[in-house]
């Protein structure tokens, strides 16, 4: 979550997590501290707190042979 921090210049007080499909594989102290688990779907975790930073990261499948993986950054404001 550190380097999420630095690399995109989001504030560690913003609460951040990163998203793979509909889950939620890491959050960030400030996304706990306002009740976001992991594991928790991104849906449930963007109505606890109505702004919330999401990395998505997708994990490539057997038919996706040319993808390694790739990240993608949304911010969600509700």
């Amino acid at each position: 979550m550190q380097v999420e921090h630095v690399r995109l210049s989001i504030p560690k007080e913003q609460p951040l997590a990163v998203q793979q499909w509909d889950g939620l594989i890491a959050v960030n102290y400030a996304a706990r501290a306002a009740g976001i688990a992991r594991h928790e779907r991104a849906g449930e975790a963007l109505r606890k707190v109505g702004i919330l930073e999401f990395v998505c990261h997708h994990a490539a499948t057997r038919d996706e042979k040319q993808l390694s993986g790739f990240v993608l950054y949304m911010g969600f404001v509700v």
